[in-house]
């Protein structure tokens, strides 16, 4: 979701975007944005039966096309380490003003390891108050064994009625008179 929201965010500057589903264990950017043929795709590519072009679609959004991961391969990590992966992304950053790809969680398989040293940055999503601290600080030092770029994290799935996000906002905003007024000490 994020990285299609940031897809999207980034047509409306005006730029084009391709979105790479690389998220071969549970793809999803086909459903969401109502691409019914996804029976081709980034894996096809991969196993070298067509070339990346002829598999993008559009994504309804001006600008913004999908390369939707396709069948579900047995050996996800095998074909994102592959040297036509780092083709893919190579060719396609020269043809599009941004190329998201989206990954599995870094921690849980290799996947995401391997597809942030091919890319120029990478963003975190760490999950409000479900993700602990210690595990987020073991993923920054996997970008960091691997090289990688980290540029961003983004919190998400936040509750602000819960630990006092909130009351506290509210609080300043009542006492501050909302973005209108001005404060004065």
């Amino acid at each position: 979701t994020i990285a299609s929201n940031l897809a999207i965010a980034l047509t409306q500057l005006g730029k084009r975007v391709l979105l790479i589903d690389a998220d071969m264990r549970r793809p999803c950017v086909h459903r969401l944005f109502g691409i019914c043929d996804y029976s081709t795709g980034l894996v096809t590519y991969l196993t070298g039966q067509q070339d990346w072009r002829t598999l993008v679609r559009p994504s309804g959004t001006t600008g913004l096309d999908c390369l939707v991961c396709g069948p579900v391969p047995p050996n996800p990590s095998e074909l994102l380490s592959s040297e036509r992966m780092h083709e893919l992304v190579h060719e396609a950053t020269e043809e599009y003003h941004f190329v998201l790809v989206d990954s599995p969680p870094l921690l849980n398989v290799a996947d995401g390891r391997i597809l942030t040293t091919m890319v120029e940055g990478a963003i975190l999503v760490v999950k409000g108050g479900a993700t602990p601290r210690e595990l987020v600080l073991r993923t920054q030092s996997y970008f960091r064994d691997v090289g990688a770029h980290l540029i961003g994290v983004v919190l998400n799935d936040i509750d602000l009625h819960q630990a006092g996000y909130y009351d506290g906002y509210y609080r300043y905003y009542r006492e501050y008179g909302g973005p209108n007024q001005t404060a004065s000490a």
